[in-house]
């Protein structure tokens, strides 16, 4: 992210010739004011920020097309094979009087309604997007898109791996104190083999592989490679019970429990519960507050459809969502509304929502979060901002996360370290690459720059093993 000033930083609105600083796009650029209010330079928004004025300057949604009759919420939710889920919307900060959405503006949503000429199989998925949605006539599912577009920096060892022969390697670097075999040893490996090293170490040496780290190493270089050798649902518990305890931010909590399994997600409940004796969901609710209360209950729900749809099928469930929601704006039925989305975020699988906001985005020409605001209010359309960031663009979502840890004075570890070994063998090296677009710089770069000592190389090798 640069900052544009004029005439080397100079205190004026002109530069040394008097010219006047350049305008630009106060959507897409923050100004620069000097004591006397004048305009002395730009700084570029971060994308959330333009994210957000993007929302708050929509204009109001274009006419929906009709929909199919689904004469009962009952009915519907029979037709989509779910249950009601319980209300991730009760005791929030805008539960409340609706959130008193301007009637006004409502109206806009329910009159002048005509039939979209486009058919729906033209208008799916055809903005390209960081993360890679697909341009095609045919749609590509999201998790197709994932696995096309999204390169991991690490990935299974399927040339050597040798439990054992490693375990004696990890053990003689540890006795040695050599940090650069081990380094080398841990990200030639993935997550799952690590598990068995780990279980190999304790049966072969009568101790855990944790102790003899935590005994041997110290500072910021110990506690990476601790996250790389944890049971990753037993470091993502450790991360959050951290989050509640300093500093909670719900972004952090989205991007450590968004795109979990319902088998993740109890394995984090299960330790959480076992190491801290509290639980997880109520512990988060009262430290994010009612206002994010909502998203919490959505990244804690365990009840996501995860079966593996053929395509037909997909797009099939894909449609009858939309359309669901597109029924409720058309009726004004801001009750309906709030029901059928809480059961579609707490119920649908990760990788089904995402194609959810995309196909009702191109078939209304609006995202998702403009009719939220609309039905809900602000408040609880800016609660799942980051949220619907993070499924829309996964890799622009945490590259904007590395950011701020880094950014200001002092770097925050615990949160750097999180992300690199949580999304290491997922996308780390896709969110490089957005990093560099967004921030114009490597990652390489911002390691060097804010890390040092084998801390910086083992977060330099995680990155580029």
């Amino acid at each position: 992210m640069g900052i544009i000033l004029n005439s080397e930083s100079r205190p004026s609105s002109s530069d040394s010739w008097g010219t006047p600083v350049q305008q630009k796009d106060e959507d897409l650029y923050k100004p620069i004011k000097n004591f006397q209010g004048e305009i002395i330079g730009w700084i570029e928004r971060t994308e959330s920020e333009k994210l957000r004025r993007k929302m708050e300057n929509a204009p109001p949604p274009p006419p929906l097309s009709p929909l199919e009759d689904l004469s009962s919420d009952e009915d519907a939710f029979a037709k989509t094979g779910t249950t009601p889920p319980n209300d991730i919307f009760s005791n929030s900060e805008d539960s409340d009087e609706e959130n008193n959405v301007d009637k006004d503006k409502q109206d806009l949503l329910s009159q002048n309604l005509q039939p979209s000429p486009v058919p729906f199989s033209k208008r799916l998925l055809t903005q390209e997007s960081i993360s890679g949605k697909s341009t095609q006539e045919d749609p590509v599912k999201h998790k197709q898109r994932v696995l096309d577009n999204f390169k991991p920096s690490i990935k299974k060892n399927d040339l050597d791996f040798d439990v054992e022969i490693l375990t004696q390697k990890l053990r003689e670097a540890i006795l040695d104190e050599n940090k650069d075999e081990i380094i080398d040893l841990l990200v030639m490996n993935s997550s799952d083999q690590r598990q068995l090293i780990a279980a190999q170490y304790k049966s072969n040496y009568r101790t855990l592989l944790e102790s003899d780290i935590s005994a041997n190493f110290s500072a910021n270089f110990k506690h990476l490679v601790l996250s790389l050798i944890q049971d990753p649902a037993e470091r993502d518990a450790a991360y959050i019970r951290s989050i509640i305890q300093n500093n909670f931010r719900i972004e952090d909590i989205v991007g450590t429990l968004a795109w979990c399994s319902r088998n993740q997600l109890k394995d984090i409940k299960r330790i959480y519960k076992a190491k801290f004796s509290s639980d997880l969901e109520l512990d988060l609710e009262k430290a994010a507050g009612r206002r994010h209360l909502p998203v919490i209950r959505v990244l804690c729900a365990e009840n996501r459809d995860e079966k593996d749809l053929d395509a037909k099928s997909h797009w099939a469930e894909v449609r009858k969502n939309v359309d669901w929601l597109e029924q409720s704006i058309e009726e004004d039925d801001k009750a309906n509304f709030k029901l059928r989305l809480n059961d579609i975020l707490s119920n649908r699988s990760w990788y089904l929502l995402p194609d959810i906001f995309d196909a009702f985005e191109n078939q209304n020409g609006s995202d998702l979060s403009v009719y939220v605001k609309k039905m809900l209010g602000t408040k609880i359309s800016e609660a799942f901002t980051s949220l619907f960031f993070v499924l829309d663009e996964p890799s622009a979502f945490y590259a904007e996360e590395i950011y701020a840890a880094v950014e200001g004075l002092g770097t925050k570890d615990a949160k750097l370290q999180q992300i690199f070994v949580q999304r290491s063998e997922c996308d780390l090296q896709s969110i490089d690459n957005v990093y560099k677009k967004m921030f114009d710089k490597r990652l390489e770069k911002m390691i060097k720059e804010e890390t040092s000592g084998k801390y910086k190389d083992l977060l330099l090798a995680i990155l580029k093993p």
